[in-house]
């Protein structure tokens, strides 16, 4: 197995000030998966600048691992995937590089403890594709413990496709529940449309774009049934079909009347030099909107009695933004970072704090986040296997008291994002943006999961017991 040079996008990172004027013109993105194995041809790395000195930074660390492999230095290697690790801790890549670099300098119970670290957390990797591992292998640990983690990745818990969105729904990226219509409604990235979709699949257009009601690339919708109100976030993305120039990084939250679909207000982010990609949309009990901005990390709101999009909070150590969740009471927000987790903002003391998680849950590659009663829902497609999970948390919200899997790796899934909690189910795209497939349109499947599984998913670790004890019994 060849080791692999991350995104050069997912390696950059913004430094943001908390005042407006000094806020970098750098954008950090989202954290990528790893590419694709690096052909042997390719040339090595050159790492021969300061081999001592460990950069401090994720792309110099990263290449000086990857140099490192190639080159046997099994220690430095080890080193800098060690350091690799304090910046990016859910990054299962990193784990594997660490039950590798171990392995070849024989600490066998070091690379055994990364293994288990990664099984309990429920992740999917067959370390025999390595052959890093050849030193640790043919041990009843380690089979154990790899046959585990390959099982892990066998679909388990429960979800049914709802329905599939029309094929011309190509970037589906926020859905809501609109109970006046009884239809879930769907923003899209590339044509700027609102769907009303019934629980049956039939759909139909309510909002298309056009240059009256300002409408662009759909990065965000909810309901807010108690004013009569339906908010849209929108911006100027490549993906918009016919995006004018002079709209590239223009962002707005656009008001409309729920009933009558009018335009009420536009609310323009503020113009810094800075593109702007708002999210997910959050309301309070109050009427105060709250937005994450994907493009920057940071948080806007919008008053409910006031008449502009503002800054609220920046999180100068995170990496970016995916989605969002507001608790039911309005006081937190959960806010999800695809690298390092969850972070807990609370709105009155304007203070924000991590997530606290178990050792055992992995909370990287988060691709949604939902808020109902005294639970979080989380998408993860960042990670294997895909799956969507249930954190209850501790009566302080700021901890995760217990977790429990609700969908893995189902046959649907192919980077699901995204959802809507609804009725005491969790409605979601089962697929990410698939736009063209082989030249054809595509529609994305919308898969139901209830919040409580009618059976409980089992342990790895029991199902491969039941499946041992039931082969035995077989043979006999």
């Amino acid at each position: 197995m060849t080791l692999t040079s991350l995104n050069a996008t997912a390696l950059s990172c913004a430094l943001i000030l908390c005042s407006p004027a000094a806020w970098s013109q750098s954008v950090p993105a989202e954290p990528a998966q790893a590419a694709p194995p690096v052909p042997s041809t390719a040339p090595a790395v050159d790492n021969t600048k300061s081999r001592k000195l460990f950069p401090p930074d994720l792309k110099g660390l990263h290449e000086m691992a990857v140099a490192s492999h190639q080159e046997k230095e099994w220690l430095r290697f080890l080193q800098a995937t060690i350091k690799l690790r304090a910046l990016r801790p859910y990054e299962p890549l990193y784990m594997e590089w660490m039950v590798f670099g171990a392995a070849q300098l024989g600490k066998m119970p070091t690379a055994y403890n990364y293994m288990h670290v990664m099984q309990q957390q429920g992740l999917s990797f067959d370390f025999n594709s390595s052959e890093d591992t050849v030193k640790i292998r043919k041990t009843e640990v380690y089979d154990y413990l790899n046959d585990l983690m390959i099982k892990a990745g066998e679909p388990m818990g429960e979800g049914k496709v709802a329905f599939t969105l029309p094929e011309t729904t190509m970037h589906p990226e926020s859905i809501a529940w609109d109970d006046s219509r009884g239809a879930f409604l769907v923003g899209t990235l590339d044509t700027g449309v609102v769907f009303a979709v019934t629980p049956n699949g039939k759909s139909k257009k309510l909002l298309r774009a056009s240059k009256k009601n300002g409408i662009l690339a759909i990065t965000g919708l909810v309901v807010d049934a108690a004013r009569n109100r339906l908010w849209l976030s929108s911006a100027g993305v490549p993906v918009f079909i016919g995006l004018p120039p002079a709209d590239l990084g223009r962002a707005a939250l656009l008001e409309f009347d729920l009933k009558t679909l009018k335009l009420l207000n536009r609310f323009d982010f503020p113009v810094d030099a800075l593109p702007h990609v708002p999210g997910r949309i959050g309301i309070t009990p109050q009427g105060n909107i709250y937005i994450i901005d994907r493009a920057v990390p940071m948080v806007f709101r919008k008053m409910a009695d006031g008449s502009r999009v503002e800054p609220f909070m920046a999180k100068s150590d995170m990496t970016g933004f995916k989605d969002m969740a507001l608790s039911d009471t309005g006081t937190k927000i959960y806010i999800a970072d695809a690298a390092l987790g969850i972070v807990v903002v609370d709105i009155e003391a304007k203070t924000s704090t991590m997530l606290g998680v178990p050792e055992t849950l992995n909370v990287g590659g988060i691709s949604g986040l939902m808020h109902s009663e005294d639970s979080l829902l989380m998408l993860q497609n960042g990670i294997t296997p895909q799956r969507l999970m249930r954190l209850t948390l501790a009566p302080n919200g700021l901890d995760v008291a217990t977790v429990t899997p609700l969908a893995i790796a189902l046959e649907e899934f192919d980077s699901p994002a995204f959802g809507v909690v609804n009725t005491g189910a969790i409605y979601y795209f089962a697929e990410g943006n698939k736009g063209d497939v082989n030249g054809t349109s595509a529609g994305t499947t919308v898969v139901k999961t209830p919040m409580v599984l009618s059976e409980p998913v089992a342990p790895v670790e029991n199902r491969k017991y039941n499946a041992d004890v039931a082969a035995k019994k077989a043979k006999h």
